[in-house]
């Protein structure tokens, strides 16, 4: 879809499609509530509870083309810029350190936790261009995986005008790394449909292994270990797909087990971008060309609740993560991929870092208790051992 089609869908939405919703509602209560002689709960109309997200103000400045992979360590929220090849840590003093890995990787993909208390307490594990690497936050070390390039070039080789690079990934339950891939034409910034593959590492002295293949964008996974499920997003496929995920089972039972599950749409605009699921089990997924981040029941699969971007962020979200006392805070990102400088100046805020507080999501899911769930962590051991 073009930018211009784009903000004329978000413009039709916010002048047609509101008013019209907020006239009927007056007509209702004007008539008493009553339409053919029964009575209208207004609040039944519309069971899709939403909020707006508010700038995290300290992070302003630090506007990414690409945001993603938002994750709380510790005290500390860590985010990145796929396209700059950036870091962000931000401190509980609200103080922002910027990393800059050009040097190392032209992407960085994502951010994964270490399971150490020791000489690793300060490193994470992250998706590269490449691969895999680790880095130390303090000395800023950067130490590729031995198994880079991992992706699967094989025989009938990429082609030169193309580029495969990580995607997403997260650790699951077992401390083991699920990373995804995808391929771009450089030359029209296509994907290429069906070329990458989904990737797992077990502990760092292992080679990543292969999982799952025909993937297009692999993006959003996450766990709920409450009822042994594994979510997973191929982006264009516009839905969320679930695994039966037993500690037990072998990663080809797992993978066989995968299924759609959640419909997000019939097609971009929006498809699912990255996701989280909470206490209760419910998926939080980023909608990259909507502007939001919606929670689905586990189940159903149908829409509960909705929490926007200002209109000024524009509809590239990305990814969400838990945060803050109790992981009770949601992070979202959000991007300008490939935006003219006048495509970034009609939305300021794309590329920001939004955040809603506890007390919100709380009012929100109903619920008077923290809702979010800390991160799983790499094991730099093997789960074989």
């Amino acid at each position: 879809m073009s930018y211009e089609f784009s903000k004329f869908i978000r413009f039709k939405l916010q002048n047609i499609i509101v008013p019209t919703v907020y006239t009927v509602y007056q007509a209702i209560q004007k008539y008493n509530g009553q339409i053919n002689g029964k009575v209208i709960d207004i609040n039944k109309m519309n069971q899709v509870k939403t909020i707006t997200a508010k700038l995290v103000q300290s992070t302003a400045t630090f506007r990414s083309e690409l945001g993603e992979a938002p994750i709380y360590i510790g005290s500390k929220l860590l985010w990145l810029d796929v396209l700059g090849s950036r870091l962000f840590v931000k401190s509980s003093n609200d103080t922002v350190e910027e990393h800059n890995l050009k040097d190392f990787t032209e992407h960085i993909t994502t951010i994964v936790p270490i399971n150490s208390e020791t000489e690793l307490k300060d490193t994470v594990l992250l998706g590269t261009t490449d691969g895999i690497a680790l880095y130390d936050l303090s000395t800023r070390e950067y130490t590729p995986h031995p198994s880079n390039p991992i992706w699967d070039k094989g025989p009938s080789s990429i082609p030169k005008d193309h580029q495969t690079r990580g995607n997403d990934g997260k650790a699951d339950p077992l401390g083991r790394l699920w990373i995804g891939s995808l391929v771009r034409n450089l030359q029209t910034l296509d994907i290429i449909d069906n070329a990458a593959g989904l990737y797992v590492l077990d502990g760092w002295s292992a080679a990543p292994i292969q999982v799952l293949s025909d993937i297009s964008i692999s993006n959003g996974v996450t766990w709920h270990a409450g009822d042994n499920k594994m979510y997973y997003t191929d982006s264009p496929t516009a839905h969320i797909d679930v695994m039966d995920f037993n500690t037990e089972d072998s990663l080809e039972t797992i993978c066989n087990s995968r299924r759609p599950h959640i419909k997000i749409s019939d097609g971009y605009p929006p498809v699912p971008d990255g996701c989280i699921c909470d206490q209760e089990g419910y998926v939080w997924s980023a909608l990259f060309g909507a502007g939001c981040v919606r929670r689905y029941h586990p189940v159903s699969g149908n829409v509960v609740a909705e929490v926007q971007l200002p209109i000024e962020a524009g509809v590239q979200s990305t990814a969400v993560a838990w945060g803050g006392a109790n992981y009770g805070d949601l992070y979202i990102t959000s991007a300008h991929e490939y935006w003219t400088e006048e495509q970034k100046n009609s939305f300021p805020l794309a590329g920001c870092l939004f955040k809603v507080d506890a007390q919100d999501i709380g009012a929100l899911c109903d619920s008077s208790s923290s809702m979010g769930t800390p991160p799983f962590k790499f094991d730099m051991k093997s789960t074989k051992r």
